[in-house]
């Protein structure tokens, strides 16, 4: 019997996978080339993010410290410290508003005021540095001033 005009041969089929292979091969490299450069913006990303966070940790340590000399912020612990949700009051800290998603801590004053309202990390914040020597008070970072 006849092979029928129309089946392709062996050879066209051998050169057409391979065509479709290199097709393939080119693809992937493309691909990686793309992973690695992603792959590298988010290093990028991660480097400019920690920097920042690094940043914002020192003022928020500065500016606790500097509250805590302008009598601001109490030295000593107050009488009672109530931790609730947020409800849109401002963090006297970092001036940032506290919704319903954050921690709020009131601190409470000997006769029952609030004192202060900060969001929970400016919070610790101040459990750290009123405990702090005056002589080892955080200073304001050099970028900032």
């Amino acid at each position: 019997m006849r092979p029928e005009a129309s089946q392709p041969s062996a050879t066209a089929f051998r050169t057409e996978a391979t065509n479709a292979l290199a097709v393939v091969a080119t693809v992937c490299a493309s691909a990686r080339s793309r992973v690695q450069r992603a792959e590298e913006q988010l290093a990028r990303t991660h480097t400019i993010l920690n920097r920042q966070a690094a940043r914002i940790a020192q003022f928020r340590q500065w500016r606790v410290g500097k509250m805590l000399r302008d009598g601001r912020l109490p030295r000593d612990r107050p009488a009672a410290v109530y931790h609730r949700p947020g409800k849109g009051e401002r963090c006297v800290v970092c001036t940032r508003g506290i919704g319903p998603t954050k921690r709020l801590v009131a601190i409470w004053a000997r006769d029952g005021e609030p004192v202060a309202y900060l969001d929970f990390d400016c919070f610790k914040v101040w459990e750290t540095v009123r405990s702090l020597p005056a002589d080892h008070q955080p200073r304001l970072p050099s970028t900032a001033r």
